[in-house]
């Protein structure tokens, strides 16, 4: 394992409908812009509220040389994240 995480109750919080967005990669020496769309649901947050338990994995260990695990100042979870990505164009 490399990590584990509990989540405690949180308070509901509003949402939109879809969201659209956009990112970018670089590869072979061609940026290109990626639209993509996003909805989500069941958005819930809270003060603290999650515990990040780290295992033996070796990425765990590398997540453990920087400082994990710590408590979370703020966290939120989802029921449902719909993500919808378009084609790259180079910019």
């Amino acid at each position: 394992m490399i990590a584990g995480i509990e989540f405690s109750t949180g308070l509901p919080v509003p949402t939109l409908g879809w969201q659209m967005l956009k990112t970018y990669s670089h590869h072979d020496g061609v940026t290109r812009e990626i639209p993509w769309e996003m909805k989500v649901s069941g958005l819930r947050a809270r003060l603290g509220g999650a515990r990040l338990r780290l295992g033996d994995h070796p990425y765990a260990k590398e997540l453990a040389s920087l400082g994990l695990p710590k408590r979370a100042l703020l966290s939120q979870s989802a029921a449902n994240v719909e993500m919808t990505f378009g084609d790259g164009h180079p910019i």
